[in-house]
């Protein structure tokens, strides 16, 4: 079997995330089912990888 990500971190949700969102200066948003919304940051260097 293929492995294409390596695990950099986990994300937790009480339910099935539904939204998931890169925003500006390495944030990024995830929302679950449930209601719960957070917000997180990358550690290291961040890119920019999102195409045009």
């Amino acid at each position: 079997m293929w492995k294409i990500f390596v695990e950099r971190g986990r994300l937790f949700a009480k339910q099935e995330v539904g939204l998931a969102y890169a925003g500006p200066g390495g944030h990024f948003f995830t929302g679950d089912r449930s209601g719960l919304l957070t917000v997180s940051k990358w550690l290291g260097e961040y890119k920019d990888v999102r195409s045009s």
